[in-house]
């Protein structure tokens, strides 16, 4: 990952080493432009909204985690904030994995090593991914 490039972009990004101590956890939000290429030695969180710009690419690497946050809510009312991928019009999310090597979005509360650790079926504990397109509405 450029990381450089990422922060002139307007990224959040703070690497942190990972108990496993081989991994990096990359804290990740705002706007990607430019390449970026996340790599399957690291984990991903999307904290917070995060947009893929037009003209902006995202290669994920097979076997990679990228994990989202849970929004930020007053009462019951979920506010803002889920962690979420938006790749907008004109940009690109390259993400193909294999069988042995699935690239797995998920929530950062889930530990992607233990099967049965979230209830089925466990809502509200990220954003998701949303692609848009330059279709007439």
């Amino acid at each position: 990952m450029n990381l450089k490039k990422l922060l002139l972009g307007g990224l959040a990004a703070i690497g942190l080493a990972a108990s496993s101590g081989s991994a990096a956890t990359n804290l990740v939000s705002g706007y990607l432009y430019g390449t970026n290429n996340w790599s399957a030695t690291n984990v991903y969180i999307l904290n917070g909204f995060t947009y893929v710009m037009s003209n902006s690419v995202v290669n994920i690497e097979p076997g990679t985690v990228i994990q989202g946050v849970a929004g930020t809510s007053v009462g019951n009312n979920v506010v803002r904030d889920f962690g979420s991928l938006f790749v907008c019009a004109g940009g690109k999310l390259n993400a193909i994995g294999l069988p042995t090597k699935p690239i797995i979005f998920t929530a950062d509360v889930d530990d992607v090593t233990d099967p049965s650790d979230l209830a089925f079926p466990s809502r509200q504990l990220w954003g998701g991914i949303v692609l848009l397109g330059n279709a007439t509405l």
